[in-house]
């Protein structure tokens, strides 16, 4: 069971918002030079299906040079994680979904749940920002969609088995502290985007892996922003969960860059499209991308 929640949290960068089509023959992999020095870096879907695979060769062969994968993050089975993840996904006593839930969010919220044969009263000790996301996962897991056969996952396994050091841009620990904080009526429009799009998830989802495959920067974004403008106030979660840890994230590339290691780079594709995207961010601070 905890395993599962841990699984639950990793969703939410692969189905949240250089914006340009793909040329033909291009994947969701970019070169990155800088002052003499290259990486690569993987934009990954964290939830795939089995025909994601296997890799174009060009992806693998870069991976294979590189000396050290650098990933979003590397505690995600680690127990402290784990139990503070725990901690913030549940109300405490004398708290419930129930009474923190608008009558009509918990209505329809009893509704969907009801309608994938499970029952509202096993989930009201947790938040709505958890139910929200852990909705997204049982729907798509249903449709074939699994965390394992996520690329992060992947070069993750590859990584260990051959002995490549690995490092992480980010906690998962920080990424719960996110939504830990999120106001109560936040929480509750994310959730009711979640219950009224449930449905057409798995197509978006089939939608986004088509972009990732084709390297199509521009269909993927577009995705993003017509849930951004149809909700504008997601447009907070975008900022919490895209926009802030981009900024973060190139402080952070750009000295390991500068240190010369072979880097092969894998982080949500969200965070590579759109205004203020990472490989945008890299640019401006003098780096050359090359998409392959």
């Amino acid at each position: 069971m905890k395993k599962r929640f841990t699984l639950y949290i990793l969703l939410l960068t692969a189905v949240l918002p250089a914006a340009c089509s793909a040329a033909p023959g291009k994947s969701f992999f970019w070169k990155i030079s800088f002052h003499g020095k290259t990486a690569h870096i993987l934009g990954s879907i964290h939830l795939a299906t089995k025909d994601i695979y296997p890799l174009h060769p060009k992806i693998e062969r870069a991976f294979k040079q590189a000396r050290c994968l650098v990933l979003e993050t590397t505690d995600r089975q680690d127990s402290t994680f784990v139990k503070l993840m725990l901690k913030h996904a549940m109300y405490p006593a004398g708290q419930s979904l129930r009474k923190n839930l608008s009558p009509s969010a918990y209505k329809a919220l009893a509704r969907k749940i009801k309608k994938l044969g499970q029952n509202i009263k096993t989930y009201n000790k947790f938040k709505p920002w958890f139910l929200a996301v852990a909705l997204s996962i049982i729907t798509l897991q249903r449709a074939g969609y699994s965390p394992e056969l996520g690329i992060d996952f992947h070069f993750e396994n590859k990584a260990k088995k051959l002995g490549k050091k690995i490092t992480g841009l980010d906690s998962n620990t920080r990424y719960v502290k996110l939504f830990a904080f999120l106001n109560r009526s936040i929480q509750e429009v994310f959730l009711n985007y979640m219950i009224q799009n449930i449905d057409q998830s798995v197509r978006e989802a089939d939608r986004m892996i088509h972009a990732w495959k084709t390297g199509n920067t521009k269909m993927l974004a577009s995705i993003f922003e017509r849930t951004f403008k149809k909700y504008p106030r997601t447009r907070k979660l975008k900022k919490l969960l895209l926009d802030d840890r981009n900024i973060d994230w190139a402080r952070k590339i750009l000295p390991m860059l500068r240190s010369g290691k072979k880097l092969f780079i894998v982080v949500g594709a969200g965070h590579l499209v759109g205004k203020g995207n990472l490989l945008e961010l890299l640019q401006k601070a003098g780096c050359r991308i090359h998409q392959r």
